[in-house]
Parts: structure tokens; sequence; C-alpha cells
């Protein structure tokens, strides 16, 4: 609204870029003389944005089954992310967190958030690590995060359930070590053994 006496104008009640980014209106300057006199001018108003929207992804959850021994590189997923602000309230960074150690094997572009596979995956080696809790555990969930350039940031999040498809159905069997020796006494019998130990690192399946 505009003061007839002081011109001062003002607003009404609050403003939300994301609904309306700008107004253009016309205020005109009436004398008081006879004739009238008037001049107008236009006047246009930019809301400026404020940090008031977090970061959301296009899917609250996904879903994605990895095969054990994917390449080196293969993308496990591209996540979307959108911000209805603008300049650097609407500018994302990307990031995630699982099980300890995961981070070895999977990693996000913090630009792209492009998920893809930095190293070798099988069940062997997470369940050792820990990152499964045991050789029937076969998923895990992940926590995506998409985080704006506000001052503060904000952050939107999506689960991400990853499942590990054993694809071979056994890893072949490892030594438990990579030497033996073995002590056999003289003139032993035909047949004595002397032992060395192999297992199955998913022996369960």
């Amino acid at each position: 609204m505009i003061s007839e006496e002081t011109g001062i104008i003002e607003t009404t009640q609050s403003l939300d870029r994301e609904a309306i980014s700008s107004y253009s209106f016309v205020v005109v300057a009436l004398d008081q003389g006879f004739p009238v006199q008037s001049a107008y001018t236009r006047i246009r108003v930019t809301v400026l944005d404020d940090n008031d929207n977090a970061p959301e992804f296009d899917q609250s959850q996904y879903h994605v089954t990895l095969l054990e021994r994917s390449p080196i590189g293969s993308v496990l997923l591209l996540p979307r992310a959108y911000d209805p602000d603008t300049s650097h309230n609407a500018n994302i960074s990307y990031s995630m967190s699982g099980p300890e150690g995961l981070d070895e094997y999977i990693m996000i572009d913090p630009d792209t958030g492009l998920i893809q596979i930095l190293s070798t995956i099988s069940k062997a080696q997470f369940v050792r690590r820990g990152i499964l809790t045991d050789f029937q555990d076969s998923s895990m969930t992940i926590t995506l995060r998409a985080s704006d350039r506000g001052s503060p940031p904000r952050v939107g999040e999506a689960l991400l359930t990853l499942s590990i498809d054993d694809a071979a159905g056994r890893d072949p069997p490892v030594f438990t070590s990579q030497m033996y020796q073995v002590t056999l006494e003289e003139n032993a019998q035909q047949g004595k053994p002397g032992w060395v130990d192999s297992m199955y690192f998913n022996m369960y399946y």
C-alpha cells in the first residue's frame, strides 16, 4: 500500500519469492490545483531470496541391487535434488552416510550426486568389515543428503536401500594363511596327514 500523504510504500503481508518474484505498478501523484496536474512513474519491486527452502530429492526412498564384483566405476544411482531458492541458496552439495567402512567401496560425487563403485565388492568382504552383519544379511540402508549453500545451510534427506546380489553363488575357497609349516616325524606312516586349513568366506549359502 502507499500513503496518500507521504508516498511511502509498505507491504501489507509477507512476501514469498517462490510464489511471486516481482511486482510492477504505477504510482500517480496529483496536486490540488485547478485544473489538477499529475505525474506518474512505474515501479518494479524485486523480491530478494531468503533461504527458506531445504533441497528435496525426487524420491524419498531409492532401492538398488548391486551384483558382487561389479566393475570399478560402475554407476549405482544418480539421485536428483531440487531447491526452489536462487543463487547460492539453491546450489546443492551431495553427501551420504552408511555403515562404517562403506565409503571405501562406494562414493558420491558432491557436485552431481552420482554414486559409483570405488573398489571390488563382495559379501565376504562386507561381513569381515562389519558392513553387513552376517552372510544371511544382504542389504543396508544409506542416508543421502543434499545441502544448499545458504547461511545457515538447509539439508534434505532420502534413504537408499542397497542390496548385494551374490551372482556367483559362492566365493572361491581361500587359505587361512599365506604360508604353512608342517612338521612330520621321520619314518612317519604313509598317509599320516599334515593339516592345512582353508575356508569359504560365505560358506553358509
